[in-house]
């Protein structure tokens, strides 16, 4: 039983998050979302040559999708997950609550790293750094994914690194006749090895064991691990680059 205690939000998360995507439910439930587009800069920019081969004009659509997030399912899971284990709602708010105030530092770094991501691209900087990685050349899948373990340190999540990244891989991999797709996944991949040394992992574990002020010995101890696996990962996306590219999966649907 106490097994079945411990698994159980997991379990509950797995399931919400299956739910949500489920392609009948998050089409009813992404009608709640509000969309529109932000004033000044929706179709202000214009991607052009060398960055494109035609001129493209850049979209800006603010999107709040307080119910289809799948951030939101992980929240009812653990709203779940709380009298599953024996609390009851009120106590299950309180440890919401006091959770939201020991995470308000990390929440404020990450969406201070999705604005700075927005930046980025709406002021063409995503598509300079791009067109300088295209002079690594055949080592660009390696740069690549170090440029995704890189982000995730920094943001401390994937989907950070994604939004910061993710535009310079397609930017960097179609000017290096690689697959976008391929060096869209290897920064999300070389991004997981870097979850590890994000400042948000290393406080989260140090609190969890109870050594807080160790997070730099902490840091120290598993950077090596994190950049050896993110070699490895980077080698594996130049296989199949250059000697694999069939494999890639394109338009693959999973349900």
């Amino acid at each position: 039983r106490e097994v079945i205690h411990a698994w159980s939000p997991f379990a509950l998360i797995a399931l919400f998050v299956i739910l949500w995507g489920i392609p009948a439910v998050k089409a009813a439930i992404g009608k709640t979302s509000y969309k529109a587009p932000v004033p000044g800069l929706h179709q202000m920019v214009i991607r052009t040559a060398p960055v494109v081969e035609k001129d493209v004009v850049e979209s800006a659509i603010f999107s709040f999708d307080w119910l289809a997030s799948v951030g939101t399912a992980t929240v009812l899971a653990g709203f779940v997950a709380g009298p599953v284990l024996g609390l009851s709602m009120g106590a299950t708010l309180r440890v919401f609550r006091r959770a939201l105030y020991r995470m308000r530092y990390s929440f404020l770094a990450i969406l201070c790293m999705i604005c700075m991501a927005y930046v980025i691209r709406y002021c063409g900087m995503d598509a300079v750094m791009g067109l300088a990685m295209t002079h690594t050349g055949a080592l660009y899948p390696i740069f690549g994914t170090f440029i995704g373990w890189l982000g995730v340190a920094l943001s401390g999540t994937d989907a950070g690194s994604n939004a910061l990244f993710g535009n310079l891989q397609v930017v960097t991999a179609t000017k290096l006749g690689l697959d976008p797709v391929l060096m869209a996944a290897a920064n999300s991949t070389g991004g997981v090895m870097g979850k590890m040394v994000a400042a948000q992992s290393l406080i989260i574990a140090c609190v969890a064991a109870g050594i807080e002020g160790k997070e730099g010995d902490l840091f120290r101890a598993v950077a090596k691990h994190g950049l050896a696996l993110a070699l490895v990962i980077g080698l594996l996306v130049t296989l199949y680059a250059y000697v694999f590219p069939d494999v890639v999966a394109h338009n693959h649907r999973f349900w």
